[in-house]
């Protein structure tokens, strides 16, 4: 005859036990999908350019740093030398060599203490155009938008507001191609670039213009994705709050 004590201590060992396979199997399992399956929700901001107050009231940034436009792998060639060595020279060739694309990229030139330059960062630009290649999603967008990409600085030169003041470099650039706004996407966990992004500058104003969510499982085999005319709908659609809602907000 078991015991009343006997019978409790094999169902306490039974639950500790069931309860430990449980947990290492939620584990497991969390551990297995979490690269076959990734959804990000992306925020769309637009930047509406008033061309007119940027020559009449912007100030220029310092002259150690200036701005440069190149949109050949020739003449992105040229200026290896002077890259910083954390910037990636392989990732910007593939960015340009895009066929029947307007694709070109923004260098920052630093002028070091003995008058030699260095490229310490840079923006890549796209007129009429949106790709997101990892989800094999985009489309055309109207003429007089231009698309940023990506906005890297090397290490040593963050936190300097680089790419804020080289702006007034591509709104010149913009402006001779037609551009009145540029718009791009944004992931909520990329704090610095959703503050910089939306600090008000003279003569331009961020919107938030929107969000959509992506999806993906099997390592990028299966995506979903809204659908573009949606997308493009919040791309071009006339600016929005120059505030991001309280979900998506950094901080400061």
């Amino acid at each position: 005859m078991t015991s009343t004590l006997g019978r409790s201590a094999r169902r306490l060992r039974y639950l500790v036990v069931s309860t430990g396979t449980r947990t290492a199997l939620r584990r497991a399992i969390t551990r297995l999908a979490s690269p076959l399956y990734a959804s990000q929700t992306l925020i769309i901001q637009n930047l509406y350019v008033d061309y007119d107050a940027i020559e009449e009231g912007a100030e220029e940034g310092p002259e150690t740093v200036r701005g440069e436009i190149v949109e050949t792998v020739e003449a992105l060639a040229q200026r290896r030398g002077d890259l910083h060595p954390a910037l990636d020279y392989d990732y910007l060739v593939r960015f340009i060599t895009k066929p029947g694309r307007s694709r070109c990229v923004l260098f920052f030139d630093y002028t070091q203490e003995d008058g030699t330059h260095q490229i310490i960062g840079f923006r890549t630009i796209e007129q009429g155009y949106f790709e997101m290649p990892e989800y094999h999603f985009g489309g055309p967008l109207a003429s007089n938008f231009s698309v940023v990409y990506e906005v890297e600085v090397a290490p040593s030169f963050r936190g300097k507001n680089i790419h804020g003041r080289t702006r007034r470099y591509l709104f010149q650039e913009l402006r001779r191609r037609g551009v009145t706004c540029s718009t791009g996407v944004i992931r909520p966990h990329n704090a610095a670039s959703l503050r910089a992004s939306f600090r008000q500058t003279p003569g331009s104003k961020s919107t938030f213009n929107g969000s959509f969510r992506v999806s993906r499982w099997l390592g990028g085999r299966r995506v979903r994705t809204p659908s573009w005319d949606r997308v493009r709908a919040l791309m071009e659609s006339p600016p929005g709050p120059t505030t991001l809602p309280p979900e998506f907000d950094p901080g400061d």
